[in-house]
């Protein structure tokens, strides 16, 4: 999965209209990510992000009201990335736990191929707290909390009650692999698999035996 895009070609070119526009709008989102990274995100400028995505500052209004307005798009975008990417690993599972552990295995793979979208990620749950960007997931948010339930279902599980449960294990492991991100260790990410897992799996099967599913693979 890529999410860094090249420009278009300068001048008159065959591109369609709509391809140009999207290709503008995802730079902009890179160069968010990437300037937030870098920077933080209390002196993110519109100036920044349109300079650095090599666009007019009129095409950056023509897709976003203001600054605030485009970090939640790429708020929205990166959630829905990594969602993508655990949800994929997780389908192509034999069982419930495996599944659970390759989704653990593809966020923290998606997380070491593409820092700057965990990191703004991490920055807008841990430091701003911006309860409306947690909001705008909320699809995203849905299908992880579903993947979690089946295992309910399938295991005849009733330890776990509440679909508070399900948000509370994923925000706990989001923020764990955000700190990792915010304190400069992205290259030890991999680290965080078998306690991740653990603690994903604890509440539905146990630690025993959510243990052994954190030491295998």
């Amino acid at each position: 999965m890529s999410t860094k895009t090249g420009k278009l070609p300068r001048g008159r070119h065959s591109v369609p209209r709509r391809e140009v526009i999207e290709n503008q709008r995802q730079r902009m989102l890179d160069a968010v990510a990437a300037t937030i990274a870098e920077d933080g995100p209390f002196s993110l400028s519109v100036r920044q992000v349109h300079e650095r995505a090599g666009v007019s500052r009129s095409t950056f209004y023509e897709q976003f009201r203001d600054k605030y307005e485009c970090v939640t798009a790429d708020y929205e975008a990166a959630f829905e990335q990594v969602a993508a990417s655990i949800l994929l690993a997780a389908e192509a599972s034999e069982d419930w736990p495996s599944g659970i552990s390759a989704g653990v295995a593809a966020a923290l793979e998606f997380a070491t191929e593409f820092p700057d979208r965990i990191h703004l990620l991490a920055v807008f749950e841990t430091v701003v707290a911006e309860p409306q960007l947690s909001r705008r997931t909320s699809e995203a948010q849905r299908r992880l909390v579903a993947l979690l339930y089946a295992g309910r279902e399938q295991r005849g599980c009733v330890r776990a009650p509440l679909e508070l449960t399900e948000r509370v294990v994923l925000g706990g492991a989001m923020y764990a692999i955000g700190a990792q991100i915010l304190g400069g260790r992205s290259g030890r990410l991999s680290e965080l698999r078998p306690e991740l897992v653990q603690l994903i799996l604890a509440p539905y099967i146990g630690d025993e035996e959510a243990g052994r599913f954190a030491l295998a693979g």
